[in-house]
């Protein structure tokens, strides 16, 4: 025999039980699984980051759906048209800044 048949006898001899270390066949291999303290916390962590992501991404992802955002300063706010309650022209207004309103009872 070859070096390489003896290297491939070798190795299919043992069997790896995925922690680095060969066992041999025949022999009983208990297989280790992660640890559940692990998983705890990456659960807890996880459970952690989805509440704070609907605390605050929710909210927030409404109002980007409902408001229009521009880059040039302007604030987002109502609009309400100011007009008078005739349909004419109005040429002259007859108060001024410091007229007083008294009210007129009928």
């Amino acid at each position: 025999m070859d070096t390489r048949e003896l290297d491939q006898q070798k190795t299919a001899e043992l069997k790896g039980n995925g922690t680095g270390k060969a066992v041999a066949v025949g022999t009983d291999v208990t297989e280790t699984r992660p640890r559940p303290r692990r998983r705890i916390f990456f659960l807890i962590g996880a459970a952690i980051v989805l509440v704070l992501l609907l605390i605050w991404g929710v909210p927030l992802l409404t109002y980007m759906l409902s408001h229009e955002g521009t880059d040039d300063a302007h604030v987002a706010a109502d609009e309400v048209a100011v007009t008078s309650k005739i349909p004419e022209r109005i040429n002259q207004l007859l108060v001024t800044r410091t007229s007083r309103c008294i009210a007129v009872s009928s």
